[in-house]
């Protein structure tokens, strides 16, 4: 379905007429709404926007703070991975070392 212009004009509204359209959105059963699209009545329904250009300034904000926040949580993701890979060499580095060191003393 379409995207409710009741939902696109939100940005653009006073206090009062943003009350009017929370009054609105929960009798018509929208209970979010995002650049993505809207949750009514519990699904998700997707925007039916195809292009950059038919967002809004705000949609297009979001998106970038929403890109950033991915950025960083995945770089977080690596820099825990590495970290991880680290402490699993070093117990691999010390295991390797016993090994030789028990292989040395069954010779001797």
């Amino acid at each position: 379905g379409e995207v409710d212009p009741i939902v696109e004009a939100s940005e653009t509204l006073s206090p009062k007429s943003k009350a009017s359209l929370a009054e609105e959105r929960l009798r018509r059963g929208i209970e979010r709404v995002h650049y993505a699209g809207m949750v009514i009545r519990g699904r998700f329904v997707k925007s039916q926007k195809t292009s950059v250009e038919q967002l809004t300034e705000k949609q297009k904000q979001d998106i970038m703070r929403d890109m950033e926040a991915d950025r960083l949580r995945r770089m977080e993701e690596i820099e825990e991975k590495k970290k991880k890979r680290a402490v699993e060499q070093v117990r691999l580095r010390a295991l390797e070392a016993e090994v030789r060191r028990a292989n040395r003393q069954h010779k001797a």
